[in-house]
């Protein structure tokens, strides 16, 4: 019983479904005084992406990845690559910052 209100109260945190992701997005925005209706979809993109961004980086947190993995060749031989998992969080995470750019949701540090 525990468990399942447990669960409960983590869905009722808007930050962890998608419809309550683009709806703190937007509320956001209309509280600066930047939402326009034509943004609906730049809106709905920026919050796949991010929660694309969240399961990323869980997977790579839990799984303490490194930033090489060690393969072997069928012939045996042992070779050093990037580890597929950091990079694809790097990835997402720059897709991430560009959509919250178009959105004007983050601001880069300028000089002076």
């Amino acid at each position: 019983m525990a468990k399942k209100k447990k669960a409960l109260q983590e869905t009722k945190d808007p930050e962890k479904t998608l419809d309550g992701l683009i709806r703190t997005m937007r509320q956001t925005l209309t509280k600066e005084g930047l939402y326009r209706p034509e943004m609906a979809r730049q809106v709905e993109l920026t919050a796949s992406t991010l929660m694309m961004f969240r399961v990323v980086r869980d997977v790579a947190i839990r799984l303490g990845e490194d930033v090489t993995v060690k393969e072997t060749s069928r012939e045996g031989d042992a070779r050093i690559k990037n580890n597929p998992v950091i990079y694809q969080y790097i990835q997402v995470a720059d897709l991430l910052q560009r959509n919250l750019r178009a959105l004007n949701m983050n601001k880069e540090l300028t000089k002076g």
